[in-house]
């Protein structure tokens, strides 16, 4: 029994050792037989003893042309071979090949090569019958595969048939060149991007604007890669809010679908340069130029509104319209702030900072630190001067003191949200100290003038007078009439 027990035992761990064995595929010797090895060694010769080589015209069944190779056979069945063909235009070395065939020479170009490429890639061949043509010394070649029985030249190398190659060499190159420069270029698009989107400015409005066509950007969506837009068919339209894929090219960026505004058609955005118009950093970047269908414009943070803001009830009618309306002005139109903060910009508080003080140590009778405010009337009286009144508290802080500043106001041309606003006459108040009141007034109301831009409280409507030379000044106005109000400009 212990004897049967150690037979089993042998036979399980031989069963085991058996089936961990790695088996090896023995292939049979490639069939040639004795009449075509006789062929091949006189071709060999031949093809070994030309001294410049030999090329091939050879067309896979799925490539758009005639591909030329030359072909440098050596003895020890190597061959070194340069192609016409992509990833194959430098010489390589040392390829493989050898014969086969039981009546006719087929030579087989072995191992990972442009032949096997070629196979791989476009229906090719790495196995070709192959014929010799005493008379003109050269060869044919036919796939051996039975495909087609198409011949092929196989013909000592000259100037002429290495033109040939070299033509196609030049081609490939200049592709490799064409797509790295490409590349380069949309790296630099790209980078143009980062740059882009990391731009940060206290300018007022983010616009593009190309020839007659402005929108404002409300987003740019680097991931979504998506941009969205609100901007007017016409001065007079209703504004309209959409949004357009973009892809990135070597030249710029291509909206999807192409942004349609009258006549022109916006479709590939040029990046250029990055510009540079922060007064007070020279270093930090405001926009990108671009450029489409050769016009040129911007795209990032700008000092004007990218389209007029038009009364909703009337589109003919701006908000510049309606404040010089007569039958507004009549009905004594006024316009004022308060005290808080927020009803001016930063840099307009910056320079209330200063205003204050400086009312507080020069100006009799005043007291600035806890009012100091706008206010613009329009008066009923045609004959009377608008004025725009900077309110403080009198000095001993018992009600209420006005400096009034006499303006005239003109609506600039073509710009339907633009208003020109020239300060005239001082009451005497400020004469004394003028050049202090010019230095508060003047950023928010310079000669370049002001956009007139409605903003929503609540509920209720209000106008922000933002300078058009520097949005970063503005000032936002209440409308002393209720009733008005309720009007909604876009």
């Amino acid at each position: 029994m212990m004897r049967h027990l150690s037979w089993i035992l042998f036979a399980a761990v031989m069963l085991v050792w058996m089936a961990c064995e790695k088996t090896t595929t023995h292939l049979p010797p490639r069939e040639i037989s004795p009449e075509v090895d006789e062929i091949a060694k006189k071709y060999t010769d031949v093809l070994v003893q030309s001294p410049q080589g030999w090329v091939l015209a050879y067309k896979p069944d799925q490539y758009e042309e005639t591909i030329y190779f030359h072909l440098i056979f050596k003895n020890g069945g190597k061959v070194d071979v340069l192609a016409g063909y992509r990833g194959y235009h430098t010489l390589q070395t040392d390829i493989t090949y050898y014969f086969e065939g039981n009546y006719t020479p087929i030579i087989v170009f072995s191992g990972e090569n442009v032949f096997s490429e070629l196979a791989d890639s476009h229906n090719g061949a790495y196995k070709f019958k192959i014929y010799y043509k005493e008379s003109p010394g050269t060869f044919e070649v036919v796939r051996s595969d039975g495909f087609d029985d198409k011949r092929f030249e196989l013909t000592p190398a000259n100037e002429s048939n290495l033109a040939l190659l070299n033509a196609q060499i030049d081609d490939i190159l200049a592709q490799i060149a064409y797509e790295e420069e490409q590349e380069r270029l949309a790296a630099e698009v790209r980078a143009k991007i980062k740059a882009f989107v990391e731009i940060e400015s206290d300018f007022y409005f983010y616009n593009l604007t190309v020839d007659d066509f402005s929108a404002a950007i409300n987003s740019f969506d680097t991931v979504a890669r998506e941009i969205s837009l609100t901007y007017k068919e016409t001065p007079t339209s209703a504004p309209a809010t959409t949004t357009v894929g973009y892809t990135l090219t070597p030249e710029g960026i291509v909206l999807d679908p192409a942004l349609a505004y009258g006549t022109v058609s916006l479709e590939l955005l040029e990046l250029g340069e990055l510009l540079y118009e922060d007064p007070d950093d020279p270093n930090k970047a405001t926009a990108i130029e671009v450029v489409s269908n050769g016009n040129v414009g911007t795209m990032g943070y700008a000092h004007v509104a990218p389209y007029p803001y038009t009364l909703t009830s009337d589109r003919s009618v701006s908000t510049v319209d309606w404040l010089l309306d007569p039958n507004q002005q009549n009905a004594g139109l006024f316009l004022y702030t308060a005290d808080a903060d927020q009803h001016y910009s930063a840099f307009v508080n910056a320079d209330r900072i200063e205003f204050k003080d400086y009312i507080n140590a020069e100006v009799n009778d005043a007291l600035a630190t806890n009012r100091l405010v706008n206010q613009i009337y329009f008066p009923a009286n045609q004959a009377s001067s608008r004025n725009i009144q900077i309110s403080t508290r009198n000095g001993n802080d018992s009600g209420n003191k006005f400096f009034l500043y006499n303006f005239d106001l003109n609506k600039i041309i073509n710009e339907a949200s633009a208003l020109n606003v020239t300060l005239t006459t001082a009451a005497s108040t400020i004469t004394p100290h003028i050049d202090a009141f010019n230095a508060y007034l003047d950023p928010q109301f310079p000669a370049e003038g002001v956009t007139v831009a409605p903003v929503i409280v609540g509920t209720t409507l209000r106008f922000r007078l933002i300078s058009r030379k520097d949005s970063r000044y503005w000032v936002e106005y209440i409308l002393n009439r209720a009733a008005d109000r309720s009007n909604r400009f876009d």
